[in-house]
Parts: structure tokens; sequence; C-alpha cells
């Protein structure tokens, strides 16, 4: 099967499914990782793969900001305008921030997000952690701000799609013991 794929997409295993499993629909949840490298260089080899932002991040406000995020929430200022449903209250059950030198990694983990959800969670991150907004600032945006209150949005080219859960696959620590 790789053979016919492009080289950034790869088939790594296979699993047999009932006939009516659906990719997106039958995930538990799906988690998303988000890479920010802070400083006046970024490694030309991971140019395309994170965000370069300059400005470092104040990592216990970022890591403040991510423990409000945690939990049922109006998510309607961190949906793309135009985009969003009538129904915008999402359950974001793990947000976390790792720090690695000028590497930062935001986890999201969620059953469902809204439309560049993950994106601009991290801009909403970013403006807190930078000093810009205080952390009151993103409190009152979930409780169903309109998006134009919100902070930008990210960049594609940070955001990786990480793993996502099924209940009808065998449990992986078994499969790789």
């Amino acid at each position: 099967m790789n053979f016919y794929l492009p080289e950034d997409v790869r088939v790594v295993r296979v699993f047999p499914v009932a006939a009516g499993f659906n990719a997106r629909r039958s995930a538990l949840w799906r988690e998303y990782r988000y890479f920010v490298w802070h400083g006046w260089v970024c490694p030309p080899h991971l140019n395309g793969r994170v965000w370069w932002r300059k400005a470092d991040w104040d990592v216990e406000l970022a890591r403040g900001a991510c423990r409000l995020l945690e939990g049922e929430h109006d998510f309607r200022a961190f949906c793309r305008t135009g985009e969003c449903p009538d129904r915008s209250v999402r359950t974001l059950d793990r947000v976390r921030l790792q720090r690695w030198g000028a590497m930062s990694v935001l986890t999201v983990r969620a059953p469902s997000f809204l439309m560049n959800m993950v994106r601009i969670i991290v801009g909403n991150v970013d403006a807190v952690a930078r000093g810009q907004r205080p952390i009151s600032w993103l409190s009152g945006l979930l409780e169903g701000e309109e998006r134009n209150r919100s902070a930008m949005t990210a960049p594609a080219c940070g955001l990786w799609f990480w793993r996502a859960a099924y209940a009808e696959l065998p449990d992986m620590k078994a499969l790789l013991s």
C-alpha cells in the first residue's frame, strides 16, 4: 500500500474492523499536537513543521491557560467564523504543555473539535503566554463569546494529528508486547 501513497503518508498497521466502521465517526477521542519553536533561529529541518514564534512564552501562564481550557465549555470563540454550528459546546479531555529547550508542544485531546479549534486554542494560549491578554480574558471566551473577541489563528504548519482511540480496535499494548 505504501508504494501507492505520497511520501508523507504511510500505513504502519492494519486492523480488521466491522463493516460499519468509520474512522472519523467511530473515534472515541482524537489527539492533536501543536509544535512551536521559540527563538531567533529555527533549525532548517524544522522549517514548515513547526510554528516558528520568535517570542518566548511564560510557561506558567501557558500551563494556566491549558488547565482553564480543560473540561466542558462553549468554544464559539474558538471556531472559524461562518463555520460554527449551533451547538458549540465541546469537552476537552486533555490540554497539556510540554517544553523541551526552545520547543513547546501543546497536546489537545477531545471526542470532537470545531473547525480550526486547535489552531485557535494555540493562538489564544500564545496571547496569554506572551502577556498580551490576561487569563481572565481567556476565561470569558469560554462562555460563548464570538470569534472576533478571540486571538489569532495559529498557522497550520505546527499542527499534527497525533492519534485517535477506537473501541473496535484491539488493545495496542497487547499487540506491541
